[in-house]
């Protein structure tokens, strides 16, 4: 009977161990196979990069001289094939202007290519639906606007980005209507990207700047300031001067820099009187404008917060803009006084030493 238990043991545990290996065998097979997939996958998106990117190339050099090649002819059926080309276009197109992007976009359409970009615009998956947007905004497909205007609230930061960017780039300062209502905030790329999309000079009544400035939506604002700077929008003055009293501390820096751009006859008194109201980092962005103003009836101010200001910071942006306004004698005078604390003798000779 003892003999018999341990036989069966000992079966029991061969096929447990067979079992096992058989496991372990097929989990191998299983990666190796996987990784024999993404590698033939890896390689054939190389070969069909270069052979796409040659196409391209053939097509903004010879236009439609150059004819395809079977092997090109054959691979556009292909779906795969299909989304990399259209992938490889938008990328190309933005790279490129004039003629060379109108051959991009006439590759687009023989090719049929926004059956691939419309698809992927409906997609469920937000980076599908991004690339989607990217895509259809690219090749400049005016009818899926309205689509992409549903965007705007849809809850990935992927997509909605995106979607912002789209309506900037088809409808110009009109596709900034979404600020607005706009309660997620624009990162800093994102301002970076709408501004670099717009180029024309509004009207002043394409742009609700007032409705803008008063938003609750801090980024709203910021970008906004910086709208009214870059394209030096000069009615907007005394709005702008208004938020040098703003709750926000950035809203409040960006206030400054746009005064700057917009200055006046009366922007430096305007900096004065909000000066010793504000926070050191204000204040630091104030000195800053100040130094650029290249008025040197602001000589005693510098003077006065080199030597009163109790921030290191302060001191040493009042001596740049004493060397800035050309009065270096005012600061030698300083570095070699005896009477001059010992701090305020070596900020300056480090000023000095520094633009020497």
């Amino acid at each position: 009977m003892g003999t018999f238990h341990l036989n069966v043991v000992i079966h029991d545990l061969l096929l447990i161990f067979l079992s096992v290996l058989i496991m372990i065998l097929l989990m191998t097979g299983a990666v190796l196979f996987y990784g024999f997939y993404q590698y033939r996958a890896l390689k054939n998106k190389r070969e069909w990069e270069s052979l796409i990117d040659s196409r391209v190339s053939d097509a903004i050099v010879f236009s439609e001289e150059v004819p395809e090649s079977e092997f090109f002819h054959t691979h556009s059926q292909e779906g795969s094939f299909r989304n990399l080309l259209l992938e490889r276009l938008v990328s190309s197109k933005k790279k490129f202007s004039g003629m060379a992007q109108e051959e991009i976009q006439r590759l687009f359409i023989n090719y049929g290519l926004y059956k691939e970009a419309v698809q992927n615009l409906n997609s469920t998956k937000p980076y599908v639906i991004a690339g989607g947007i990217q895509e259809v905004t690219a090749m400049k497909m005016t009818d899926s606007l309205d689509k992409i205007q549903k965007y705007l609230q849809h809850p990935a930061s992927q997509v909605y980005n995106e979607a912002q960017y789209a309506m900037v780039v088809f409808k110009g300062f009109t596709g900034l209507d979404f600020l607005d209502t706009l309660d997620t905030p624009l990162s800093d790329w994102q301002q970076l990207r709408l501004l670099g999309s717009l180029q024309k000079v509004p009207d002043d009544r394409d742009v609700p700047v007032e409705l803008w400035l008063k938003s609750s939506n801090l980024s709203v604002v910021v970008f906004t300031l910086k709208l009214i700077k870059k394209f030096q929008l000069l009615t907007f003055y005394d709005q702008v001067k208004d938020l040098l009293y703003h709750t926000s501390e950035k809203v409040r820096v960006n206030a400054v820099q746009t005064l700057q751009v917009l200055e006046n006859d009366h922007t430096m008194d305007d900096f004065m009187d909000a000066y010793s109201l504000q926070p050191v980092k204000v204040q630091l962005a104030i000195l800053r404008a100040m130094k650029h103003s290249n008025d040197k009836r602001y000589h005693d101010f510098f003077k006065s917060q080199l030597n009163d200001h109790p921030v290191i910071a302060l001191k040493m942006e009042a001596a740049q803009a004493l060397f800035a306004l050309g009065f270096c004698e005012t600061l030698n005078e300083i570095a070699q006084s005896d009477t001059v604390p010992e701090h305020i003798r070596e900020i300056v000779k480090h000023v000095l030493q520094d633009k020497i």
